[in-house]
């Protein structure tokens, strides 16, 4: 029998596979003493926060660090859950290449590097190159 946290890897993929067809996610599991998680990644696609709100319902609740607690605010019977989700998208270098070509950035600018990268990233946030 697979763990809960292989369980709820398994559920986390089968369902982001069904809600994005055709993105490639890699996901991963990992337990510790107390502990459990699952992390998410992927390379463009759909936004974080979309990924975010079909894996979150597999997390069972979150850390307080006021109170320096884990407060369990989400736990469903019903589903495999882990005490974390982590999810991380990156950005391929053809997105790159289009941000630059949208935004009129010339990424090699010398003098600009950090500007023009921070601006591409931002741009990369805030939207999903996920196709339906």
């Amino acid at each position: 029998m697979k763990s809960t946290h292989a369980q709820a890897a398994a559920a986390i993929r089968a369902e982001l596979k069904t809600t994005f067809t055709g993105v490639k996610f890699k996901v991963r599991s990992s337990s510790a003493s107390m502990t459990s998680s699952v992390d998410v990644y992927w390379t463009d696609g759909p936004s974080t926060e979309k990924v975010n709100n079909v894996i979150g319902k597999y997390q069972k609740g979150s850390f307080d660090g006021m109170t320096d607690c884990y407060n369990y605010d989400n736990v469903n019977k019903d589903l495999p859950q882990v005490r974390y989700t982590f999810s991380e998208r990156t950005m391929s270098d053809a997105v790159a290449a289009l941000l630059e070509s949208e935004l009129g950035i010339d990424i090699n600018d010398s003098g600009n590097d950090y500007n023009n990268s921070r601006k591409i990233y931002s741009e990369f946030c805030q939207r999903d190159f996920y196709e339906v």
